[in-house]
């Protein structure tokens, strides 16, 4: 009852991410980093270095923006429904992946090519 009597409070809280959220977050800004660097290196040295062939295919038939960018949402979209789905071992597997298998190659080609 006494409750009843205060009154309500505009300020709002915000909760920190658990570890669950912080998996889904840099499973997210894994993809973004890989995005930008593939986007990168398709404008360095064209679509062929791409090792992805269907988006090396994308990137040349129609424009690499859309190859890049439609892979990177549906990489985002599976993660997010696993996240949700409470799979998060799974979040952070691919996570580790992406930064193994993606980000470290490609951080050895952009930081190696003649510019």
């Amino acid at each position: 009852m006494a409750n009843a009597l205060l009154p309500r409070s505009r300020v709002s809280v915000i909760a920190r991410p658990s570890i669950a959220g912080w998996i889904w977050i840099s499973f997210v800004v894994i993809q973004l980093l890989d995005g930008l660097m593939t986007m990168y290196g398709i404008y360095l040295f064209g679509p062929d270095i791409e090792a992805n062939p269907i988006i090396a295919f994308y990137a040349a038939a129609a424009s690499p923006e859309v190859a890049v960018a439609g892979a990177k949402l549906i990489a985002v979209g599976c993660g997010t429904f696993l996240h949700l789905t409470g799979r998060h071992r799974v979040v952070a597997a691919l996570s580790a992946l992406y930064a193994l298998a993606a980000i470290g190659p490609w951080t050895h080609v952009l930081l190696n090519a003649p510019v």
